[in-house]
């Protein structure tokens, strides 16, 4: 399904300003709680945002690219949504028992196991947004439904930042905010699905379409299927992704997570830009990849890779000279010591987007399996290194762990996808 540029520069602009509004959210939410509430409230924060994050990735299944890289069709949107009300329903479960153990093991007060359940049932709702939106994309609506989903998202952000200032504790807010999220995604998928389900576009009528073959449930079924060692990277991906916040909510305290917290979001703006660049041509890539135009392929790879170096160079010259002073100012706290782990996040940041993108390629290719090997093989140097690292180095052993995980999966993602390349050039 071809594109003008004037319709992926809109696709462009709008992706680009849902993920800006998405990634900046917990950064603007710590500093009205920072401001208005306890340091403790900002540590919960913290760690449930970032186990919200976690079952927001096994919630979505890795299904995202594999869905709107299904240039034919197979499967239709109703096996799509039944595979994702069976994964979200799988994530809770999967946080319950975790924070069960957490309670069992004194870790955790109940008031503090109340608020992370909480958290993740209202960052879910951008999980049952994310299917809807793929199918827009896929009927080459992606500006329609990230439009959407940064209007939504951006109201229940300033609501929440609101209701830090009324004096309210924080289970009150988020119980207040999930109701006001998930009645807002209802009407607002009411108001745009019309404009999306009449449209006589390509992908619904293209004569290579395999829909009629495939039932929901088999369709359902088989994305689970297909999807699984994608399902497995996004989980791991993501653990590699929060893990220094994992190691600190086991080994230090309440204030350093939300230290690092503060310092750790700026890296997440290279991820923001890289899937603004990356996103909306992947079904263009699926089709240059179905098509073997492998030399076309790797250009157009070459090509946003060097775009996304280049916003990185820009991001770390910028988070030298304002990052610090900045985020002091924001949070209301002296983080000029902290300097040097800032930079050093940045660093990871960026191996955090280069990760992220080859994983869309990969799923372009259909490489998921390898894409899981990758990641299981990452996440176990995390999982093996996180006390050591803690007990030699501590706050900023966590700070080498983001790092040092973060930029060996990139480069072993990135050595697949050349020898792939290479290997069916020789084909």
């Amino acid at each position: 399904m071809s594109k003008s540029k004037k319709g992926l520069k809109k696709d462009f602009l709008w992706n680009f300003i849902a993920e800006g509004i998405s990634a900046g959210q917990s950064a603007l939410i710590l500093v009205f709680i920072s401001a208005a509430m306890s340091i403790s409230d900002a540590g919960v924060f913290s760690i449930g945002y970032a186990i919200s994050t976690i079952a927001c990735v096994i919630g979505m299944y890795g299904v995202r690219n594999y869905q709107v890289t299904d240039v034919t069709n197979k499967f239709r949107f109703k096996s799509y949504l039944v595979a994702r009300f069976i994964t979200v329903f799988a994530s809770l479960c999967i946080v319950g028992i975790y924070l069960i153990f957490l309670l069992a093991r004194s870790s955790y007060t109940n008031s503090k196991a109340l608020a992370v359940i909480l958290i993740c049932i209202w960052k879910l709702d951008s999980v049952f947004e994310d299917v809807v939106y793929g199918m827009y994309q896929q009927r080459g609506f992606l500006a329609l439904g990230a439009r959407t989903y940064a209007v939504r998202l951006s109201a229940s952000t300033m609501l929440f930042c609101a209701l830090t200032l009324t004096g309210l504790d924080l289970i009150t807010i988020l119980v207040i905010v999930c109701i006001f999220s998930y009645v807002a995604t209802i009407i607002s998928f009411r108001l745009t699905y019309p404009c999306v389900g009449s449209a006589q576009t390509d992908i619904l009528y293209s004569s290579n379409s395999q829909t009629i073959n495939v039932g929901v449930a088999a369709g359902a079924r088989q994305i689970l299927r297909q999807c699984l060692p994608l399902a497995i990277s996004g989980a791991l991906g993501n653990y590699i992704g929060n893990a220094p916040k994992y190691s600190i909510d086991l080994f230090m305290d309440d204030g350093s997570q939300a230290i690092f917290g503060y310092i750790l979001m700026p890296s997440f703006v290279i991820l923001i830009l890289s899937n603004s660049v990356y996103r909306p041509i992947l079904p263009g890539l699926s089709d240059l990849y179905i098509e073997g135009d492998n030399r076309a392929f790797g250009q157009k790879i070459y090509k946003q890779l060097l775009m996304v170096l280049i916003m990185a160079l820009v991001i770390l010259a910028g988070g030298y000279v304002f990052g610090i002073p900045v985020l002091s100012v924001l949070y209301s706290t002296d983080l000029t010591r902290y300097k040097t782990q800032f930079m050093l996040l940045l660093v990871g940041g960026l191996g955090y987007a280069l990760a992220s993108f080859a994983c869309a390629i990969l799923t372009v290719m259909r490489k998921q399996r390898t894409i899981a090997i990758c990641y299981i093989i990452c996440s176990l140097l995390c999982i093996f290194s996180s006390k050591i690292l803690i007990d030699v180095a501590g706050f900023t052993g966590a700070v080498i762990q983001y790092d040092f995980c973060n930029i060996i999966l990139a480069l072993m993602l990135f050595a697949v996808i050349a020898y792939a390349i290479r290997s069916s050039k020789e084909r």
